[in-house]
This record gives structure tokens, sequence and C-alpha cells, in this order.
């Protein structure tokens, strides 16, 4: 009968030490500044009319997508049939008739250089904390602050970047001495 007691209280104190480390371990944790980034697109997000995109920014309410040739930006917007604010206070309580009848409607506008070079060199630069993964966790993909696209037209190069006090996408053009403005 000891021995019984005696297990049952070392099976106790065993439970009792790996729930209190347990309780200490930290199993995943993220910083919302981190999320911020512009990620290379290893198959998470398909062409666009025919552009391949190579890199994304997952915005507040657009998605930014890099192209060899520009950027894509698309604004989405949700279509909610009949009177649109007890649809949308319903569709965040219980009715889901509402949410199945809503439609998920996309809008692009394609930025794109006209007649740049063929030859753009895309630098991802400020890779950020961690990595991101897309639906089946096969492809790591990672984030950055800014992407410059150099020699988009001869000695001109378009840097895009993360701005830390503000959202959205901030770029600059930079002309390297022998630029031509007009470009």
């Amino acid at each position: 009968m000891k021995k019984i007691v005696g297990f049952v209280v070392l099976l106790t104190i065993a439970k009792l030490s790996y729930t209190q480390l347990e309780a200490t371990r930290t199993i995943w944790s993220a910083k919302l500044n981190n999320l911020k980034a512009i990620i290379e697109n290893k198959g998470q997000e398909k062409e666009i009319n025919g552009r391949k995109i190579l890199y994304a920014y997952y915005g507040s309410k657009e998605k930014y997508f890099f192209t060899e040739k520009g950027i894509i930006i698309r604004i989405d917007t949700l279509l909610l049939p009949g009177k649109l604010a007890s649809a949308y206070y319903k569709l965040l309580g219980e009715d889901e008739e509402i949410f199945e009848k809503a439609k998920l409607k996309s809008h692009y506008l394609f930025a794109e250089w006209q007649e740049a070079n063929d030859n753009i060199q895309i630098i991802p630069t400020g890779q950020t904390e961690g990595y991101y993964t897309f639906r089946d966790h096969s492809n790591i993909c990672y984030g950055y602050n800014r992407l410059i696209y150099k020699n988009v037209y001869p000695q001109i190069d378009i840097e895009y970047l993360l701005p830390k006090d503000s959202s959205g996408i901030k770029y600059n053009i930079i002309l390297h001495p022998g630029a031509d403005v007009s470009q």
C-alpha cells in the first residue's frame, strides 16, 4: 500500500512540476511591428493578369504586389446584400445567411514603368525578424523593410520602403550622376 501511495505522490509532484514548466515556457510569440514586411513570394501569390508576383506587402486595407515591371495594388471591398449597415452588424453577429450572400470584390491598380530596361535588378534589404509561412507551411518566406529596383532607366533606381512611423508604402526615385530626368 505504501508503494502505491508513494507512486501516486511521485506522479502528482511530477505533474505539478511539468505544469509549472509549461506555464513559464514561451511556445510562440510575435511583435506586431515585426509583421510589417515586404514578403518574398514562394508560391503563396499567383500571377495577376500574366504578371509574376515577386514580393507582396499586406497592408491594412490594401495589398501591394511587386512585379518585374512595377507594382500592383489590390483593394478589396465586401459587398453585402440589402441594407448595408444592418447587414454589417448582422455579419458580426450570428446571421450566417448574410455572410454566405456577401461577396468580396477586388479592384486593381497597375502602376508599371513604360519603356523600362529589361535588366532591372530587384534587391530586398533590411530583413525583418522571423519568417512567414502560408497554406501548407512547406515554404519559408522572409520579409524585408525595403525593395530597390536597380536600373529601371539608365542611372535611375526606384526604392520602396515601409516607414516606421506610419502605414502604407513610401517610394523614392534615386537619380545617379548622368541620369536623364525626362525618363
